[in-house]
């Protein structure tokens, strides 16, 4: 159980360095991005199943807050959608080392879990 939240620990720590970059960057660029409410849904989904594993009421609370976000601007979602034929080559590889960092990373916090059982 230590394990497991000592992932979640840096987990979170990940997600708010993301956070702050992501604000740095939006401070540079002032550029007037529209939110994506789907992926507000996929936040708060994650969140809430979150929250139920480590029988936290807070999280699942913050994943339903976000789950009901996402759902109210359900017209929206198909707003800033991209398409993986329309990425460049080089958005490609960059979307997936992407994709397989976050999967190697999930990889190895799933094994250090079942590995500190």
């Amino acid at each position: 159980m230590e394990a497991l939240m000592w992932v979640m620990l840096v987990f979170l720590i990940i997600l708010l360095l993301l956070l702050i970059t992501a604000l740095v960057l939006k401070r540079k660029h002032k550029s007037k991005a529209k939110l994506d409410y789907y992926t507000f849904f996929v936040i708060g989904m994650l969140w809430f199943a979150f929250g139920i594993v480590s029988e936290s009421v807070s999280l699942s609370v913050i994943g339903i807050a976000f789950m009901a976000l996402g759902i109210a601007h359900k017209d929206r979602w198909q707003q800033n959608k991209w398409r993986w034929k329309s990425l460049s080559k080089k958005e490609r590889n960059l979307a997936f080392i992407a994709i397989f960092t976050l999967s190697l990373i999930l990889f190895l916090g799933v094994f250090l879990v079942l590995l500190a059982k």
